[in-house]
């Protein structure tokens, strides 16, 4: 009697991870995102927007069955170059987006949470608290939206907070362009 109680929870447990398992459509929104392209990177200022060195190429694809879409990213100028891994997830247990970012200088594996919206995704680092030192003994946290912008373009933006996302502001856009 026992063992097949015991049979039965876990019959249906095992089913019931199958149907999380099978879930990959949240992710169909980044499709747009495989591929090569061409990544400019710009940074915000007291000037507003500066584009910092040349552009460089970028391969997105996707992988483990259709649960992540991930890409590096190289961003060069005379003086610095810098790796960017991005991966994208979707957690079908707790039904929300993650975004990891790390780079090949500072190494800390930026994690970010949130949701699809109309044109693309948005998420915050708050959540997870990966934030980093704002050079006043404050946190800084961004925000990151991923967008497509058209049929050979999409728009990586980045903004940041020290207030803990009562305000933003703007911080870093990569613009992809399909070579």
């Amino acid at each position: 009697m026992f063992r097949t109680y015991l049979f039965v929870i876990i019959g249906a447990f095992f089913l019931k991870a199958l149907s999380y398992a099978q879930e990959t459509e949240p992710m169909d929104a980044f499709d747009f995102l495989e591929g090569d392209w061409q990544v400019t990177q710009s940074l915000y200022g007291e000037n507003g927007w500066d584009k910092s060195g040349e552009a460089q190429n970028a391969h997105f694809t996707d992988s483990m069955n259709g649960k992540l879409t991930s890409g590096t990213v190289l961003f060069k100028t005379d003086d610095f170059a810098m790796s960017v891994l991005v991966s994208i997830s979707y957690d079908n247990v707790r039904r929300i987006n993650r975004v990891s970012l790390m780079d090949d200088v500072v190494g800390l594996m930026d994690i970010y949470e949130g949701r699809i919206y109309e044109s693309g995704l948005a998420a915050t680092n708050i959540g997870p608290g990966t934030w980093f030192p704002d050079g006043n003994s404050g946190k800084r946290h961004f925000k990151l939206r991923i967008e497509n912008t058209g049929t050979n373009s999409a728009l990586i933006a980045v903004d940041t907070t020290t207030d803990n996302g009562m305000t933003w502001a703007p911080y870093i856009n990569w613009d992809l362009v399909r070579p």
